[in-house]
Order: C-alpha cells, then structure tokens, then sequence
C-alpha cells in the first residue's frame, strides 16, 4: 500500500477512505481529502455535490448491470455514464474551487516546490 508523509506533522500513514468535511455556508458541498490520523492535518482533494452524487450512484448501477450481464451494450452504457461523471466532476470543481478557495494538496506541494 502506498504512504504519504503528513505535511502537517512528518509522519507517514496509508491512506484510507477519504475524509469528508462539510463546507459551511453550502450544506449540500463536501470537501473530499485525505486526513492524518497523527495530528489531524487535511488535504483536500475535491468538492463533491449532489449532482455529482447522483452521476456517481447511475455510474454504479451500469457497472452492477454489466457485472450481472456482461453484454457490449451494458459495457457501453458503462462508458457513457464514466463520461458523463467525469465531465459532471470537472465542472464541478471549476465551479466550487475558486469560490471556497481550496486547492488539492497535491498541486499546491507541486507549485511550492517550483
């Protein structure tokens, strides 16, 4: 399993399920990272919202139907439904990102160390 080195306090641990914060002021956001279990640091990886909720729970229903029946049909419905999420989860992070003024970690590390 992969570690990462907490930027918070040095230690390593392996990344679990995401840690999931709400967003105050927007009940219907949650900021999705990864959270330290040594000093409680968290790095944020995205926004989730309930339309991406949805996308995401369709996305899971096709691969269930092709897992039960795998047929080109199923499977193309599976591909829809990964690019229609995947367009979902872009415009969402363009759209909520700069207005709650979050930054995934890992990119931030990258623009420090330039």
């Amino acid at each position: 399993m992969k570690q990462i080195v907490c930027p918070g306090c040095g230690q390593m641990f392996v990344p679990g399920d995401f840690t999931t914060r709400a967003v105050a002021g927007y009940p219907a956001l949650k900021n999705m990272g990864l959270g330290c279990p040594h000093c409680g640091w968290f790095g944020h990886l995205f926004v989730e919202d309930e339309r991406m909720r949805r996308y995401r729970a369709t996305l899971m229903q096709r691969r269930a139907e092709y897992d039960r029946r795998k047929t080109p049909g199923h499977w193309h419905s599976v591909e829809k439904a990964r690019e229609k999420f995947g367009r979902v989860f872009e415009e969402t992070q363009l759209k909520w990102r700069p207005i709650l003024g979050l930054t995934p970690f890992d990119e931030s590390e990258r623009e420090q160390a330039s």
